[in-house]
């Protein structure tokens, strides 16, 4: 697998984290989304 690959699931993997917790109700860092969506957000330079 490649590292691009990899990095988006992890990704994906982190917000999905954060829509289950927000689904439930629970309270999310908005710190923690936005280092998460300014990371999904960020073209690929490698």
């Amino acid at each position: 697998m490649s590292k691009t690959y990899r990095l988006s699931a992890k990704q994906n993997l982190e917000i999905i984290k954060i829509s289950n917790a927000l689904a439930q109700g629970k309270s999310v860092s908005v710190g923690f989304i936005a280092s998460v969506s300014n990371n999904a957000n960020k073209p690929n330079n490698k």
